[in-house]
């Protein structure tokens, strides 16, 4: 993700598929540059209400979501989990 950041820091729509899941979550704070993003969704996550330690990953990872301030519209899907 880091690299999407990088190198289209003007992108206003972007959709991530995920299946690996655990680590995802502390990936989110590289799309902290993307200021211009108005649509987000965030696709096949993994199950953080089966994992204490994964829900607080993904509950700092979608804080750090919070700088995206044009983002008009969130989508998360999960796999799993609730």
């Amino acid at each position: 993700m880091r690299c999407v950041a990088a190198c289209a820091p003007q992108l206003r729509h972007l959709c991530i598929y995920d299946s690996l899941a655990w680590d995802f979550p502390l990936q989110l704070p590289c799309l902290a540059p993307l200021t211009h993003l108005v649509s987000l969704k965030l696709c096949c996550l993994g199950a953080p209400g089966l994992d204490p330690s994964a829900q607080f990953a993904v509950g700092k990872g979608l804080m750090a979501l919070s700088c995206l301030t044009c983002l008009q519209d969130l989508t998360i899907r999960w796999l799993f989990g609730r």
